[in-house]
């Protein structure tokens, strides 16, 4: 599944895997956990951050 080649296990482990995001224009990014107890969304870069690069880890 797509699930299955973007999520990094095991956990609590760097891995040399990531997304790459590219845009012309601002974006807004999320990361959305969808379960059936405790739902959650993570913003991936905040409105007003500065820079190039930004790492995410997820675990």
């Amino acid at each position: 599944s797509y699930k299955a080649l973007i999520e990094n296990t095991p956990t609590n482990t760097v891995l040399n895997m990531g997304i790459l995001i590219t845009s012309d224009i601002p974006i807004t990014a999320y990361y959305e956990v969808n379960n059936n107890n405790n739902n959650e969304i993570f913003a991936l870069k905040g409105a007003n951050a500065l820079g190039t690069e930004f790492y995410v880890p997820i675990t």
